[in-house]
C-alpha cells in the first residue's frame, strides 16, 4: 500500500487552503470549500476538489480564476512543500454537500410536517366516553 500520495494530498490540502484563505487577488475566486485532494501514485497530478456555495455561474468563474491562477498556486505549494517536482493542478466542482444541504433540508422540511400533522391529530376532540349509556329502564 502506498501512503506517499495520501501524505502529500493532505499536505496540498492544507497548504492550499491556507494560500486560498489569504486571497490571490482575482475578483473571480469567490469563498471556496476544498473538500478532498487525490494525488496520483506516480505524483504527477493533484485533483482538488471544491465546493463553492454560490450560483453555477459563479461557481464558473471561480473554477476560470483558479485555473488562471494554477502557475501561482503550484509555484507557491513548491515553495513550501519542497518537493522535487510539484505534481500538476486540476481543479473540479464538488457537489456532494450541496446535496448533503439539499436533502437535509428536505428531511427537517418533512419532519415539520410530520410533527404539524401529529399535533394536529392530538388536537382533535376525543369521543367522550365518560358518559353511561343508558338503559331502557328509564
Amino acid at each position: 500500500m502506498r501512503r506517499r500520495p495520501e501524505r502529500l494530498a493532505e499536505l496540498i490540502r492544507r497548504e492550499l487552503g491556507r494560500i486560498l484563505s489569504g486571497g490571490l487577488g482575482d475578483p473571480r475566486i469567490g469563498f471556496v470549500t476544498l473538500t478532498r485532494v487525490e494525488v496520483s501514485p506516480d505524483l504527477t497530478l493533484a485533483k482538488i476538489h471544491l465546493s463553492v456555495m454560490d450560483s453555477p455561474a459563479k461557481e464558473r468563474t471561480t473554477l476560470q480564476g483558479l485555473n488562471s491562477a494554477k502557475r501561482r498556486i503550484r509555484g507557491e505549494l513548491g515553495d513550501v512543500l519542497k518537493l522535487r517536482r510539484m505534481p500538476e493542478l486540476a481543479f473540479f466542482a464538488d457537489h456532494g454537500v450541496k446535496q448533503s444541504i439539499r436533502i437535509s433540508s428536505i428531511l427537517t422540511d418533512l419532519e415539520r410536517e410530520r410533527s404539524r400533522r401529529a399535533e394536529g391529530q392530538a388536537e382533535a376532540p376525543a369521543p367522550d366516553d365518560s358518559k353511561e349509556p343508558q338503559s331502557d329502564d328509564d
